[in-house]
């Protein structure tokens, strides 16, 4: 049994492939060169009768990167990784491996994690028989990666003698919680509430000249009693949100702002 602690400094930087420039202006925080610190606890257990030709035994491995950007919040994530192996030997010159594979990654700073993050399956040492990182593509055919990710698969090692082996396998996998989905997701989410507080206000505003503004901070901000802080937190939200409508819209949340507060 194995406790391990490693800690680790990266930098790394996104690019645009086959992309025009104003989507690169759109999203220039997520292609703007990055660092970050991790530090990942891990605990193995190792019960295999040989390291690089296991005939039986099992063998399992679980850690979390603890990861912290320093510049930005977008590597602020756990990622988990847990790994399970077993191998018996059914008769002489045939063995059985199989193995299980887990990935999750966890943001905690409230961004969408990069592209460069996620977890990808397909290739040699996840889902054979699919390309490098291709079990999951769009319709271009680029790889999509999730935040998270499974794989099993099953094989037979059948030793042919003088050194070689024929080994028929049966490999499956999935990735989940895609980047595109999520944030769609998001965006979907956000307009939803961005038109809803819209199409209240655009009924309100016109008599709101003329009405008393603590009243209609209650309806807005809600129960007096709300500590003083949120309050100010979603009166300047709002004031935010409110730019593109207007300098009426302004003089509204003016006057919020100056009861709330």
């Amino acid at each position: 049994n194995t406790i391990g602690l490693a800690t680790r400094f990266e930098q790394r930087q996104q690019y645009l492939r086959d992309e025009s420039a104003s989507d690169a202006d759109q999203e220039s925080d997520a292609y703007d060169p990055r660092t970050l610190v991790a530090i990942t606890p891990s605990v193995q257990y190792d019960g295999r009768d040989s390291f690089i030709h296991p005939q039986r035994g099992q063998f399992a491995a679980f850690s979390v990167d603890i990861s912290k950007g320093l510049d930005n919040t977008l590597d602020d994530f756990l990622k988990y990784r847990l790994d399970l192996r077993a191998y018996h030997t059914v008769m002489k010159g045939v063995t059985l491996a199989g193995r299980a594979w887990v990935g999750y990654l966890e943001p905690y700073g409230g961004d969408v994690p990069p592209l460069d993050q996620l977890f990808f399956l397909g290739g040699t040492n996840s889902v054979r028989g699919f390309e490098e990182n291709l079990l999951r593509f769009d319709a271009d055919g680029d790889a999509v990666g999730g935040q998270l990710a499974m794989t099993a698969g099953l094989e037979a090692r059948i030793d042919i003698g003088h050194g070689f082996e024929l080994i028929p396998f049966v490999d499956t996998g999935s990735v989940q919680q895609a980047l595109t989905e999520s944030l769609l997701r998001r965006m979907a989410k956000s307009g939803e509430s961005a038109l809803a507080f819209i199409e209240n206000l655009h009924s309100r505003i016109l008599p709101a000249f003329h009405a008393d503004f603590r009243q209609l901070a209650q309806e807005v901000v809600g129960n007096e009693e709300r500590s003083q802080v949120k309050s100010k937190r979603l009166v300047d939200s709002l004031a935010d949100q409110l730019e593109a409508i207007g300098a009426s819209a302004n003089v509204v949340v003016t006057g919020i702002a100056q009861r709330s507060g």
